[in-house]
């Protein structure tokens, strides 16, 4: 279990484009960043950096556009995101990374860019390895934008979730559509009556998710380009995990020289998270890849 009581530090760097990347840091070893994915900041992967924190000093970045850190800005790309990794990476000096979901995705571009990574563990990265991952959630994203553009977040965080695979494989995931977005409204109404500064608000996350699938059909045919990855990758995934994404995990694990795979008994989409995953369990896998004296 994670220390609550645990000392954090906040502070920011700045990336290459001048955008101001805040972060989180706590606990004490070897310098470990954690990078958040969609639909999320740097507060949900919180309890499973104080799980990490007695042997590695964790650093958590909020990506640009969320938290702490600066806007989007103009000509967004997955460049931009990996200068902004990149810049986290220098500041922390740190040599091991783990990303979840498009946070995966980013940490996985900047290994190719970055000669300063040697171990990284990836968490169902959304890379589209066939084409086939952009066929099935284009008419997704559609419906997304659609709702998006009438503000209607509940709908079209209702459309992400169910579309993306990211609710648990629970009786509140298999609610039908109406009584998810009036769950879903309901929760961002609650939100805003307790939401302090220090927090990311759902509603400012939803629009968040056109920027990550960008990332996603940015990275569409770059998979034969990891066959040169330097570093040791481990590839993680839940047993619920959507069979779109169990595809990307099986095809990184051939092209890879140095990876290997582990699939989480039990676990979603969301295993990392906070909220509804198991933090703890994954945790106990990045203690045992990184080891305690990663250098």
């Amino acid at each position: 279990m994670y220390a609550p009581s645990i000392s954090t530090i906040t502070g920011a760097v700045t990336s290459n484009d001048g955008t101001a990347i805040g972060y989180s840091k706590f606990g004490e070893g070897p310098s470990l960043v954690l990078l958040h994915g969609s639909l999320s900041s740097s507060q949900h992967l919180m309890e499973l950096g104080r799980a990490l924190a007695d042997g590695f000093t964790v650093y958590i970045p909020d990506r640009r556009g969320r938290g702490t850190s600066g806007p989007i800005g103009s000509g967004y790309c997955l460049e931009r995101e990996v200068e902004d990794l990149t810049a986290m990476l220098f500041k922390s000096q740190a040599r091991i990374a783990f990303g979840v979901g498009t946070g995966g995705l980013i940490l996985l571009q900047a290994l190719m860019v970055y000669s300063g990574l040697r171990k990284i563990a990836l968490y169902e990265p959304p890379l589209d390895v066939d084409g086939s991952l952009i066929e099935t959630l284009a008419p997704v994203m559609r419906r997304y934008e659609k709702e998006l553009a009438k503000g209607q977040m509940a709908e079209a965080l209702t459309t992400v979730m169910k579309g993306w695979g990211m609710l648990p494989n629970t009786i509140v995931g298999k609610l039908p559509r109406f009584l998810l977005e009036r769950s879903f409204k309901q929760a961002m109404a609650q939100e805003k009556e307790e939401f302090t500064p220090s927090e990311t608000a759902l509603e400012s996350l939803i629009p968040m998710q056109s920027y990550d699938y960008k990332l996603m059909v940015e990275s569409k045919g770059t998979l034969e380009s990891y066959r040169i990855a330097h570093a040791e990758v481990l590839l993680l995934g839940g047993s619920k995990t959507p069979a779109m994404l169990k595809n990307t995990l099986d095809k990184l694990e051939n092209v890879i020289p140095h990876a290997r795979r582990i699939e989480l008994k039990g676990m979603g989409h969301t295993g990392p998270a906070g909220h509804d995953g198991e933090p703890d369990k994954v945790a106990a896998v990045l203690r045992e890849f990184f080891g305690p004296r990663t250098m």
